[in-house]
This record gives structure tokens, sequence and C-alpha cells, in this order.
């Protein structure tokens, strides 16, 4: 391990404030192209993803050892949740 003196701590951490703060004051904004991360088509075949593999696991599911019906019943709303998810994806611009 290689102790960095306190000096040169305080100086690293002053210039990455410094810089943090003057990169923030000075960014140009983006454009609209650029914020948005996922069209419409992508998130539809994402919620087609996230169904199909839902489906997948509770078919997987019932085939598993569970200890106790605790277990069990987690999973199973686990996968509900990520078959919400998908359905939620899916129908969400229609």
């Amino acid at each position: 391990m290689i102790l960095i003196p306190a000096k040169y701590a305080e100086i690293a951490l002053g210039f990455d404030s410094i810089m943090l703060i003057m990169s923030l004051l000075f960014r140009k904004p983006k454009g609209w192209k650029e914020r948005s991360t996922l069209d419409r088509k992508s998130i539809k075949r994402l919620g087609y993803y996230l169904v199909i593999s839902a489906i997948a696991l509770l078919v997987l599911n019932h085939y598993a050892f569970y200890t106790n019906y605790l277990d069990y019943f987690e999973g199973l709303m686990v996968d509900a949740f990520f078959f919400y998810l998908g359905l939620r994806a899916v129908t969400q611009n229609e």
C-alpha cells in the first residue's frame, strides 16, 4: 500500500473539485437526439425480451427444488414483476 502525504491529497482534492465545478458551469446543453437514450422501438423490443424471459423463467421455476414455500413464492413474485415491467414497456406507447 502506498501512503500519500496529506498535503498532496488536499491539493488533488482541491484541483478535482475546481475541475468539477468548472465543467458543470460551462457545459453545453445536449440536443434532443443526444438526450434520448432509447427510442420507442428499442423500448418495445426490450419489453418483448422481458415478457419472453419471464415466461421461460416461470416454466423453469416449476422444475427447481425449493427449501420452503417462502422461497418459491418470492421467486414467483420476482418473475411476475419482470413480466409486469415487460408488459408496461410493450404497451407504453400504444
